[in-house]
């Protein structure tokens, strides 16, 4: 379902809904990238990576691995 720009809608979207859709969803409605335009940002949230004290990596990139 599309609507006409009328600058008068608003969207609130997140991560889910700009990003891992994409990934998810490969026959989407939308672009996320070139159908919206951000306007300001709402909130924000850290992100913590966690793991136990015996799980060693050494690097980000061995931990994605894991």
């Amino acid at each position: 379902m599309r609507a006409d720009p009328d600058g008068y809608t608003i969207l609130m979207g997140q991560m889910g809904t700009h990003a891992a859709s994409v990934a998810l969803y490969p026959n989407l409605a939308y672009k996320p990238d070139s159908d919206f335009e951000p306007i300001g940002m709402v909130t924000g949230f850290p992100v913590f990576i966690l793991g136990r004290k015996i799980f060693r990596p050494g690097t980000s990139r061995n931990s994605s691995r894991m």
